[in-house]
């Protein structure tokens, strides 16, 4: 158990408008490299810089992506360790950017390290409603609502763009919970598992 991890469900993407917006700037950076690569003679990561200048040049998100992922496997092979670090982190931004899609933070992958953190918290919830000695049949049906809530938030404020101008997910779960409270109004059985909610984080 000791040297067990969970890893967190991401909810990092970007829209195809905001990734192409970045593909002139990577290309300009990938032929940046490829000319190093070449006064280097590092002729594995001169290839694979050219590979993704292609995929670059051809706008096709999918394959930039597996371009990129060539490329840092390819970083892992030059012996100038700057060049290295360089081609490596480009390739690593790159392969991000061109998977940071809705597709995926709605993959059944991410969704289930979701479901496995709801029933954890869920779980840590109920046994500290049970010591406090508080009903727990409330909370047990509120909080997956106030999950998915938190959830939407994430998944908003998630949004590269909207990151990008400093709307992180407290303000989106602020503005949720404003409009409910005021326009649709919270029942008492959802305010229990709410209170509880707040004090897990």
């Amino acid at each position: 158990m000791a040297g067990a991890t969970f890893k967190l469900p991401g909810w990092k993407w970007m829209t195809g408008g905001a990734f192409s917006e970045k593909i002139s700037g990577y290309s300009q950076k990938v032929d940046a490299l490829t000319k190093d690569a070449e006064a280097k003679g590092e002729e594995g990561l001169k290839a694979g810089a050219a590979a993704l200048k292609t995929a670059l040049d051809a706008m096709d998100r999918k394959a930039i992506g597996e371009g990129a992922g060539k490329l840092e496997k390819a970083a892992k092979d030059i012996k100038d360790k700057d060049l290295g670090k360089k081609a490596d982190k480009l390739a690593k931004d790159i392969k991000g950017d061109a998977g940071a899609t809705v597709g995926k933070v709605f993959s059944g992958d991410n969704l289930l390290k979701a479901l496995y953190l709801l029933i954890g918290f869920w779980i840590l919830g109920l046994i500290g409603m049970a010591l406090m000695g508080m009903p727990i049949g409330k909370f047990t049906a509120g909080f997956p609502i106030v999950f998915i809530l938190s959830a939407l938030s994430f998944f908003v404020a998630g949004n590269t763009t909207i990151s990008y101008y400093g709307l992180e997910v407290v303000f989106w779960a602020l503005l949720f919970g404003l409009f409910i409270s005021n326009v649709i109004g919270v029942p008492e059985w959802l305010k229990t598992a709410a209170k509880q909610s707040s004090s897990l984080k």
